[in-house]
């Protein structure tokens, strides 16, 4: 540990300063780097650009946060990928060259300092200047990809590739930055093997499979790549939403539109980088940069033959297709007249549901006797024949299934004050089901239900306060509903309140807490805290290491077919 002491009374100021990260220039830090200039703050700390007072060397200094620097497990975690990011030695890469600690116990990363500007200011001013050729892109494009796959080949991921993170100096070389702090502190950068399950990113630049809850890999490194070329090129992004969920939902589910202008060769590579399947994307970043520039040759097309040309070249060809259209008749005609008039309709695709986990509405058991004494019940007013004759139209249990219905029963019961309607009313809105999505009816009915006690709708609007849906946005409000519900034992607020143990989110951080609620929910057979319960046993967070009982709960997890609880278990095995 470092206890220099500054003779001008400049090393940390005070204390205090040092506890709250006000840092200014003249500083001196660790007896020997002088603060010079502010060049940025985010979630991850503070950075100055400073100089080595012997040496005279321009470095740049990251203070981590005061409250990280505290907790050892994610001191540990920072230790961990320092020493992984600091063998790191590439061109495009802003190097990581030391981690010390000084007399308060603070950390500081000290870090290559790259010249020039970041690239949405690099864009700008070049746009100010007239269009960009693409060869300058494509320029920049190929130093980042291989700067990833030259990480990716020391199982590193960067997992925050974006404008702000790449610096490009007047001669158009590039530096990537922010290969630093730990995932569980979400990090830019994580070793492939350390708590790889992360949403660490910037969100309009997360891959599908992030957005999923799914592992990180090289691949979501290359969309992102893919992402930042798509807007150095459009001068926008290829999916933006207001607001995560649509965000996320446009990212999982929607295609990307490639401007008509851009090359076959650009709109090609695009699409395959943007692929939803990271196994359908280019096998390395440099292949996706080498695939824009690539020429994509013309394909000749014959002109169409009449029908007689085509005789007098093939009367076999002719014959043979003559023959499979009589067949294709027949076969037509004989299906039609046998297939059933009341065949089962198609059902549509669920929508997708939130990132974070839900309550759906509590499916009733029945018979077709007691579906339609739902409906006699329902159409004479019952409130709670209502709410289950609507969760049977949203189901697709015994009725055919029908949204819009479903909606219109939960409507019906909710306005008789029905607790049970009220809150799958609010779920039909926050998730656009049967309806157009209206967040805030969604919050409006969720508040209806907990007025009466409703565990699901307490669950619900604790996680729309965890992540500012329709309200705003508050962890403690959040923890607080989370603890009325789990009051009733309910499974998946247990899951939630353990996972706000884990991380310290509305309260004081513990993971032996965190383990607590995860088993309660486990126990009563909600999947995600199986699945946590069982990254717990795996990594030896809050329990003891045992792999064994690790599989056992992703096993229970993945029998009710959680992605996630798969890949964990298909990795041990």
């Amino acid at each position: 540990m470092n206890s220099h002491f500054d003779p001008n009374g400049t090393v940390m100021g005070t204390r205090a300063r040092m506890e709250y990260g006000e840092l200014k220039p003249g500083d001196v830090i660790l007896g020997r780097y002088e603060l010079l200039e502010k060049l940025g703050s985010g979630a991850m700390g503070v950075v100055f650009q400073c100089k080595e007072r012997i040496s005279g060397e321009i470095y740049a200094l990251k203070m981590v946060p005061p409250e990280l620097s505290r907790d050892d497990e994610i001191m540990e975690q920072i230790k961990e990928n320092y020493a992984l990011i600091h063998k790191l030695k590439f061109p495009s890469i802003a190097s990581v060259d030391f981690l010390e600690q000084d007399q308060y116990g603070a950390y500081y990363l000290i870090m290559e300092f790259a010249s020039g500007v970041n690239l949405s200011r690099w864009l700008r001013k070049k746009r100010q200047q007239g269009d960009i050729p693409q060869t300058e892109i494509f320029h920049i494009v190929t130093q980042i990809a291989q700067a990833l796959d030259y990480a990716h080949s020391k199982k590193v991921l960067h997992r925050d590739i974006k404008p702000a993170n790449i610096m490009v100096n007047d001669n158009g070389e590039v530096k990537i930055l922010d290969f630093g702090l730990a995932s569980k502190v979400r990090s830019s950068l994580s070793n492939l093997s350390i708590n790889p399950a992360n949403s660490s990113g910037t969100p309009n630049y997360l891959a599908p499979e992030q957005f999923k809850g799914q592992y990180p890999r090289p691949a979501s490194d290359q969309y992102a790549l893919a992402v930042l070329t798509f807007e150095m090129l459009t001068g926008y992004l290829p999916f933006e939403g207001a607001g995560f969920d649509v965000l996320r939902s446009a990212v999982v589910n929607d295609a990307p539109e490639i401007p008509a202008d851009l090359s076959p060769a650009v709109a090609n590579a695009l699409k395959k980088a943007l692929a939803k399947s990271p196994a359908e994307r280019f096998e390395s970043c440099t292949a996706f940069a080498d695939a824009l520039s690539t020429p994509v040759p013309d394909v000749a097309v014959a002109a169409p033959q009449t029908s007689v040309e085509a005789k007098k070249k093939n009367p076999h060809l002719y014959w043979l297709l003559a023959l499979l259209f009589i067949v294709a008749v027949i076969f037509v005609f004989l299906f039609s007249t046998t297939t059933s008039s009341d065949e089962s309709p198609v059902k549509i695709n669920a929508p997708m549901e939130p990132t974070a986990v839900k309550t759906d509405p509590v499916p009733i058991q029945y018979n077709s006797e007691a579906e339609r004494r739902y409906l006699a019940k329902a159409l004479a007013g019952d409130a709670d024949a209502q709410n289950n004759l609507g969760v049977c139209y949203e189901k697709g249990d015994g009725i055919e299934k029908n949204l819009t219905k479903a909606v219109e029963w939960y409507e019906k019961a909710a306005a008789q004050g029905d607790a049970n309607a009220q809150c799958n009313l609010g779920y039909c809105y926050e998730v656009g089901l049967g309806v157009e999505k209206n967040i805030y009816k969604a919050v409006e009915w969720y508040e209806k239900a907990v007025a009466q006690g409703h565990a699901n709708a307490q669950c619900n609007l604790g996680y729309c306060y965890e992540v500012g849906l329709g309200v705003e946005k508050n962890i403690y409000k959040a923890v607080e509903w989370y603890e009325k519900a789990v009051a009733q034992g309910h499974a998946r607020a247990q899951n939630n309140l353990g996972v706000c143990y884990e991380f310290g989110k509305g309260v004081e951080k513990n993971i032996h807490k965190a383990v607590e609620w995860y088993k309660k929910a486990a126990e009563q057979g909600d999947a995600t805290a199986q699945c946590n319960l069982g990254e717990c046993y795996e990594f030896g967070n809050g329990v003891e290491k045992n792999i064994y009982k690790a599989i056992e709960w992703y096993e229970k997890a993945v029998a009710q077919g959680h992605a996630k609880a798969k890949e964990r278990l298909q990795e041990l095995k």
